[in-house]
């Protein structure tokens, strides 16, 4: 398994460092530099996607953490339409992409993310105790503030029309729940430091901190990023970055179960231990 770890961990620093090479295009040949970042933009969030189909064929779909991994890999695969459909209307058929169909699929993941992590919190170990919770809720007040100024208070523009004003507000709400549940994965990964989907956890963690980055930024240079100027433009590496790191976490996940796959299915607990089994007489 360490070795598949650190091909893996070679693969993605890899196609992270070509996915942000590819935006300097623009500085040889401006005309083919939108086709290049648009393409090579959709290729983090596939990634995504296929790592999240490759844990759940490991964890099959019958249990618990299956039903999880399923609902999180749905949200993926919405983002990933999503993207799509935004490199569709704003590169082929050159019309602004906000708002659009696009945004529908935008927050349709967060809604699957967020119920694959409700669900996980059925089974989920954590010995909560008052230093965790008020831990807990200090990071969800400080980041939430945050959020919620910039994401829903700045985000509305009088001189903007109706739909821009309600998706931006919308979105605004919907990352106030990704930072319920970068509070959530903050949690988990130092409950399962000394475990086997410890770093599983830490990049779904980092995942959530460039998603929620990047999406801060959008909102308040939203109209620097919309001329494409630079470094404005230069976010989208907060964006496949986050993508990035869900793959990493999702397709290490499937290692760590092909691990265990002659033994049992980890409990994912946070110590890594499983239930002794009763011996026959």
């Amino acid at each position: 398994m360490m070795k598949k770890t650190i091909l893996l961990s070679l693969a993605i620093s890899l196609l992270f460092i070509i996915c942000c090479a590819a935006y300097f295009v623009r500085l040889l040949n401006e005309e083919f530099a939108n086709t290049v970042e648009a393409l090579i933009y959709l290729v983090p969030p596939l990634i995504a996607v296929i790592a999240g189909i490759y844990a759940v064929s490991k964890y099959q779909i019958t249990n618990i953490t299956g039903k999880t991994l399923a609902l999180f890999t749905i949200g993926f695969l919405s983002w990933f339409i999503a993207e799509v459909l935004w490199a569709i209307l704003k590169n082929i058929l050159l019309i602004d992409a906000f708002p659009s169909c696009a945004d529908i699929f935008y927050l349709a993941a967060y809604f699957f993310i967020f119920a694959g992590l409700i669900t996980y919190l059925k089974i989920s170990y954590i010995a909560w105790n008052v230093k965790k919770v008020i831990i807990a809720v200090i990071l969800f007040l400080f980041l939430g503030n945050i959020v919620g100024y910039y994401g829903v208070y700045e985000a509305y523009d009088t001189t903007a029309s109706f739909l821009e004003n309600f998706f931006s507000i919308v979105y605004g709400v919907a990352d106030l729940f990704l930072v319920f549940i970068l509070v959530i994965a903050l949690i988990m990964a130092t409950e399962y430091h000394t475990g086997k989907i410890f770093l599983t956890w830490l990049f779904i963690l980092f995942g959530f901190i460039f998603m929620i980055s990047a999406d801060i930024l959008f909102a308040v240079y939203y109209e620097e990023y919309e001329e494409w100027l630079a470094p404005y433009r230069y976010m989208d590496f907060l964006w496949m970055a986050s993508y990035l790191c869900f793959g990493y976490a999702l397709f290490r996940l499937g290692f760590v179960v092909q691990y265990f796959k002659e033994k049992t299915l980890p409990t994912l607990s946070p110590r890594g231990k499983k239930k002794p089994r009763p011996r026959g007489k």
